[in-house]
Formats: C-alpha cells, structure tokens, sequence
C-alpha cells in the first residue's frame, strides 16, 4: 500500500510533466513510429539502394531542421511561458519567430544549394535532395513551439498525427518503383506545409494573432536570444548525424540503407528521452531555484525510475535485434550486420538518459556555455572518429563512434553539474 501510496503522490506532485511527457511522447511516437512502418514498404517498392539515398536526404535536412528551428523551440517556449497570460504579447512573439523562421529557410536553401556538389552522393541525386527541403518547410510551419509554450500541446499532437497519416496514405497511392523515390521526401514535406498552414490559421483566430510591421525590429533580438540553443542543438546533430553523412563517401548506397534502418530504430529509442527532456524542462526551473534537496527529491522520484524503464526498454530491443531484422524484411546477406548494427546502438539510450537533468541544469543556468563546449568537442571527436574507423569497420565503424561519443559527453556532463549544482 505504501508502494502504491508513493506512486499516487509522484504522479500528483509531477501531473504537469508528466502529462506534457504524454502528448509529446504522442507526438513523437508519430514522428518515429509511422516512418518505421513505412520501411518494409519501401524497401518493397523502391529497393534497399533508393531507401538509403532517400535516408540520406533525410538525415541531411535534419541540420537544416535545427537551422530553421534556431533554438526557438527552448527559447520562444521560455518567453512564452512567461507572458502565456498577457494576450498582448503573443502576436509579437508568434510573429517574430515566425518571420525568423521565414529568413533562415530562405538562408538555409542557399547553404543548401553551395553544398551539395561537395558530396558524391547528394550530387548524383540533385532532384531528390533539392525536393526534400520541402521538409524543411513543413517542420518550419508546424507552430509545436506555440502550442507548448501555452501549454495545449494535445493540439499539437492532433496536428502532427494528421500530417503523418496524410503522408503513409499519399506515398502507399503514389510511390510504386525505384524512379518515383523523390516523391517520399516531398508528400512528407507537403503534408506538414498543409497542417501547418491550417494550425498558424486556428492560432491566428483564436489568439486573435494580428500582424504589426513595428515586430519586424523584434526579429535580431530573437536570432540573438536563440543563438544559444542553437549552437548546443546543432552540435548535437552534428555528432547524431555526421556519421551516415560521412558514410556517403566510403559506403554504397545498399549499406547506406542498412545503417539508416538500424538509426532509426536507435531514433525511436532515443525520442523518449527527447519527451522526457522536453517534459521537465519548465519542472527544472523552479527546481533550480529550490535548491539541493528539491534536486535530490527530484531524481529519486522520477528520474530514477525512469532511467530504469529505459534501460528495460535497451534490454529488450538488444535482445530482439533478430526479431527486428525479420520485421524489415531484409536480405539474409544483410541481416547478420543489421542485427550488429543494433545491438551496438541498443545501450546508448541509457548512456544519454543519465546525463538528461544534469545538461538541462547547466543550459537554463548561468554555466550554459560549459555544456555548450562540451557537445561542441563531441561533435569534434565523434567526426574524427569516423573517419579514422569508417574505412576499417565501414557502417559499424561509425555505430562505435556515436557510442564512444555519447559516453565521454555523459561523464563530462555530470562532472561540470557536479561541480556547480552538487558540492555538497
């Protein structure tokens, strides 16, 4: 009973977070699990070569999400939070990030264009690469930010759900053989412009959102008050997603779609701690402000134990690496590397998770730039480490970059949020 007990007074004390960790993992489970199921599809229709090119594009356009995004989806959420019961400010504010979001898209497709004759795979697939910034777009449209920072995250779930659903319905009537794989990029992309527009519409009327040409001046101070999350996300991605990006150089295009297959059953993993981090965001700043023991009565109660689960859940697709390999319906030939492939990316969940409070803690307080640096030389050392390994190991080569990577950001993480949040 006391056990019961317990777990009836965590949920009430932490109801906030956890029900923002539900519509975000909602949220997420859509983002992830919906593309999961189209895999065995696609492998069907377009082949194993066309899937990678098409993994690549993806993984690509994930640094242009975290250009386009700019850090707003902390810092605009953390304004918005704060002001979410002045009427007055959020047309301001929803029109500052907007128009921000507008400039650096328009920034980002020039990026886009000088770099793509720099690769040997993105230059030999021109069509695809340039449509699946339409992507972009669509991640750019979708108002998430607004709709967690006046904390109605349910309706950003709806929205999402229905994009995701548009798209697998679009690309299962349209995309049929190898010649039509530009198109899966681009139903994703347009589907999300769609929702988008008609979420900005409702946001528009029912926060009663008017233009005003004076916001315009507000934009640099938003690119200022976002620069910040946005070096420590675009560091993150950098290592995250540098590995299949270098792969393009060394690899063909078949091993390319094995080790995007095995990072996106990393990926689904990995954005439950995502939710989880997203979820004791606001939780964490008062906390900061409580002192030692409200820390301490934090990780006990709910960081704990959620670390286990996700260490349980690590265990289980470890052990069902096989199972998962049958799932996608791969070749026997490729079967045997996939399953290493997960296996080795199966633990680093756990290894993240242990640093989740310990990093939010240094980015929303004063020594934010500790963590900053941390990532960036995780970034450093995880690309030097996949070009040291990737011609001796090929795709495993850079499964054991990112776990490496992954460990020595962790240790370095809770050194520095020991020392400043733990001395005693």
């Amino acid at each position: 009973m006391k056990f019961f007990a317990t777990i009836r007074n965590t949920f009430h004390e932490y109801r906030g977070v956890i029900r923002n960790f539900v519509a975000l993992a909602f949220l997420q489970a859509t983002n992830l699990l919906i593309p999961l199921l189209l895999i065995p599809l696609l492998l069907q229709r377009i082949g194993l070569a066309q899937y990678g090119v098409v993994a690549l594009a993806q993984s690509t356009m994930l640094y242009f999400y975290v250009w386009v995004d700019y850090g707003f989806s902390l810092s605009a959420v953390k304004t918005l939070s704060e002001k979410h019961r002045q009427k007055e400010d959020l047309g301001q504010l929803f029109y500052e990030v907007s128009l921000s979001k507008i400039i650096l898209l328009i920034l980002g497709f020039g990026i886009l264009l000088m770099i793509l004759p720099l690769h040997p795979t993105l230059a030999h697939n021109t069509k695809l690469i340039l449509g699946s910034y339409i992507m972009v777009v669509g991640q750019a449209l979708l108002p998430i930010w607004f709709f967690q920072g006046v904390e109605k995250m349910p309706w950003a779930t709806y929205a999402n759900f229905c994009s995701k659903i548009l798209s697998v319905s679009l690309i299962y009537l349209w995309v049929y053989r190898a010649s039509e794989a530009i198109w899966v990029n681009v139903i994703l992309g347009g589907s999300n412009i769609l929702i988008g527009v008609i979420a900005n519409i409702y946001l528009s009327k029912k926060y009663q959102l008017v233009f005003q040409k004076r916001w315009l001046k507000g934009i640099p101070r938003q690119l200022k008050e976002g620069f910040f999350y946005f070096t420590s996300h675009f560091s993150v991605s950098l290592y995250m997603h540098s590995g299949i990006i270098l792969l393009g150089w060394f690899v063909n295009e078949q091993m390319l779609g094995v080790y995007s297959i095995a990072e996106k059953i990393a990926l689904l993993l990995r954005q439950v701690l995502v939710m989880f981090s997203q979820a004791i965001y606001t939780q964490l700043c008062h906390i900061l402000t409580q002192g030692y023991e409200a820390m301490q009565s934090f990780l006990r109660k709910l960081f704990l134990p959620f670390c286990i689960l996700v260490g349980i859940g690590c265990l289980v697709c470890w052990l069902g690496a096989p199972l998962i390999s049958t799932l996608v319906k791969l070749e026997i030939s490729e079967k045997s590397l996939f399953i290493q492939l997960v296996r080795y990316m199966a633990f680093i969940p756990v290894i993240v998770c242990i640093n989740i409070p310990f990093y939010q803690l240094l980015l929303i307080s004063d020594h934010g730039k500790s963590s900053t640096k941390i990532l960036s030389w995780g970034a450093l050392v995880c690309i030097l480490l996949n070009v040291l390994l990737i011609p001796y190991f090929s795709v495993l080569g850079t499964a054991l970059a990112l776990l490496v990577t992954e460990s020595m950001i962790s240790v370095l993480v809770i050194m520095k949020a020991k020392k400043y949040f733990f001395r005693g």
